[in-house]
């Protein structure tokens, strides 16, 4: 926990002062009792008014400091996280996203701004009972001195009995929690528009509707369950602090009736009634919170000291991309080889298409080349080892676009350039979106998606949003993942002539495509069968013998003349 407060960047002296003010405000109840017993004992002199009077504005002040200074707390731990969590991430390499495991541990980071919160302010709240409760023991220690003793023995089942409970909660909380999980995805699937026309054609509203009344029943009935559990434990905490008053009460009936006045007594049973009730269900939420919050940070604190081989930067640069080899380069997912012993060259000036079935490598092939993936083997770029090329070298000279491209909820020129807008208009044409930007109000700052009022676009249109995003960046090595998968033929035919266009002398391009007859425009054609490279030739080559290449065409080619 020291290393997270330590990445709060907190000052000592500050986090000194919020003590002091908890531990002044938690301090200010006891001494109300004493005041307010004055006060009731002397009740007509003025001295004892203005004491009252004093202590219930001090009590007030202290409260809106320490609320001031516990808000601009909070503030200060929002900013550092925010601005950690997301320089730690940005800092991982991509092929941690690969691993399953990670996309689960990665959810400690996305939480661990309300969690650390949570985590400080139960701190707080159970200190600040636990100085009340050591108040109430020295009042009344200060009339019976074992009355005190006694007092603190009988607290001790009731911290057990809050620990059990907020434990309690807390196990419930996370098994409710995967219910609500699924039924507000169920929820999700009734109401969004991305599912509408679905909907409206499978007419499974009844079914979704059903899974979510069972996901969210479940969910409720745990949370009843925890209810009645919680409501008991609460009751117990109550019967116990009842006890403890009707233990000071009697003792103090018996044995020290002569030793306190009727207004201290008035002042300390009513103050310990609003402490029993306050405390009877409070200490087991704060517990709970307590106990979720620093099992999350424990897995948070696991999840930064991890070892996610964060890059070492290279330092080797080059000019332009003129040529690509691959040599024996071979990956692997677990046990399984997704490549195996790949060589082939590609050089500046040509078009090459990478071809085969859905799971033989060809987008990790891609992810390798953009260094995001490491890899078995050697991979030169102008006789250069890729992984002692520079990282933002790389990124300045190969770029690609994926078939699973994303949308973003921003500008049209934002979509496109970032903060690039660099001959703008002229990719926005290339990509045939011209006319379509044109139409709307704003031009190129039209936002798009769903915030902002933002208008919507269909996949094809998107996916020319993506293609402009790739263009713009006037990359060596352009890759083109399924560039036309969300097109119809006549846009399909058109993005293929633009981008032939596009690809000059100083480039490379790499086509990964499904579409087996917008390989004819490329130069050379890459076969991956199993992870590896099984052919490697020109279109016409490869129809004029029996090759794996063209059984794939020809059955695709079948498909239309049927």
């Amino acid at each position: 926990m020291f290393r997270l407060i330590k990445l709060a960047k907190v000052n000592k002296s500050y986090i000194f002062l919020i003590f002091i003010l908890n531990l002044i405000y938690s301090s200010i109840p006891i001494l109300e009792v004493f005041v307010v017993g004055k006060f009731l004992n002397n009740i007509h002199e003025s001295l004892y008014f203005f004491e009252f009077i004093g202590i219930l504005i001090a009590h007030f002040f202290i409260r809106q400091i320490l609320s001031y200074y516990n808000y601009k707390f909070n503030l200060h731990i929002e900013k550092q996280f925010s601005t950690f969590t997301m320089n730690f991430i940005s800092e991982i390499p991509y092929f941690n996203y690969e691993n399953e495991d990670f996309h689960r541990e990665v959810y400690y980071v996305k939480d661990i701004v309300p969690k650390f919160k949570n985590y400080l302010n139960s701190i707080i709240s159970l200190f600040s009972y636990f100085i009340r409760f050591l108040g109430y023991c020295f009042i009344v220690s200060t009339l019976i001195w074992y009355l005190g003793i006694i007092v603190f023995i009988l607290f001790i089942p009731l911290v057990f009995v809050a620990i059990y409970s907020g434990n309690l909660e807390y196990e419930s909380y996370l098994e409710s929690e995967d219910f609500f999980r699924r039924a507000n995805y169920f929820a999700d699937v009734l109401i969004e528009k991305e599912t509408a026309l679905e909907r409206a054609s499978y007419k499974y509203n009844v079914f979704i509707d059903k899974k979510w009344k069972e996901n969210n029943d479940k969910g409720i009935d745990i949370e009843k369950k925890t209810l009645f559990f919680s409501e008991l434990y609460a009751n117990i905490g109550i019967i116990i602090m009842m006890i403890i008053l009707l233990v000071i009460f009697l003792v103090i009936l018996i044995f020290g009736k002569n030793q306190i006045s009727l207004g201290l007594s008035v002042s300390l049973f009513s103050s310990l009634l609003v402490f029993t009730d306050e405390i009877s269900y409070k200490l087991s939420m704060n517990v709970k919170k307590f106990v979720d919050s620093k099992l999350f940070l424990n897995k948070f604190n696991e999840f930064i000291t991890k070892d996610y081989k964060i890059d070492i930067e290279s330092s080797k640069l080059i000019n332009n991309v003129e040529k690509i080899e691959f040599k024996n380069v071979s990956f692997t997912y677990g046990n399984n080889y997704i490549l195996k012993n790949c060589s082939f060259i590609m050089e500046k000036s040509n078009k090459y298409a990478i071809v085969g079935e859905n799971g033989a490598g060809k987008t990790t092939l891609v992810k390798i080349l953009l260094g995001l993936l490491d890899y078995e083997g050697s991979i030169l770029i102008n006789g250069v080892e890729l992984r002692e090329i520079s990282k933002n070298c790389l990124s300045k000279h190969f770029g690609a676009t994926f078939q699973d491209f994303v949308k973003y909820e921003m500008t049209v020129s934002e979509n496109i350039g970032f903060e690039n807008n660099k001959n703008i208009d002229e990719i926005i044409r290339k990509v045939g979106l011209n006319k379509k930007i044109d139409s709307f109000e704003n031009g190129k700052n039209q936002f798009l998606g769903k915030l902002e009022e933002g208008i919507s676009l269909s996949l094809g249109e998107w996916q020319k949003i993506a293609l402009a995003r790739l263009l713009i960046r006037n990359c060596d090595c352009l890759i083109f993942d399924e560039p036309t998968a969300s097109l119809d033929p006549i846009s399909e035919r058109e993005i293929i002539e633009n981008i032939n266009h596009l690809i000059t002398e100083d480039n490379i391009g790499i086509w990964i495509t499904h579409r087996l007859g917008s390989c004819r425009s490329c130069d050379y054609i890459l076969v991956l069968k199993d992870g590896k490279i099984v052919e490697n030739d020109t279109f016409n080559n490869l129809l004029n013998f029996e090759s794996y290449f063209k059984k794939l065409y020809t059955t695709q080619r079948s498909w239309y003349n049927e």
